[in-house]
């Protein structure tokens, strides 16, 4: 559980299309959040209803760091 504007919010959850917020931050090339949903429990490999995993779903502008951060977290590629 995270505090999140004075809520506690589960971080590790998925939405009903089974995307997390790990998956989102990654698409959306968030330099922090997927550091932050990773030392707080998220499954690197979670996967959406498609199959996808946060991997397959990198943006562009930080790929090359948050990959690392994925693959040493044991993360790996869904599609």
């Amino acid at each position: 559980m995270q505090t999140v504007g004075g809520v506690e919010v589960d971080v590790t959850l998925p939405e009903k299309k089974g995307n997390t917020a790990l998956r989102f931050a990654c698409a959306l090339g968030s330099r922090n959040l997927p550091q932050c949903f990773v030392e707080h429990g998220t499954n690197v490999n979670a996967k959406s209803h498609r199959g996808a995993t946060p991997i397959d779903r990198l943006g562009e502008d930080s790929a090359a760091r948050i990959w690392k951060l994925l693959k040493g977290h044991g993360g790996h590629y869904g599609l």
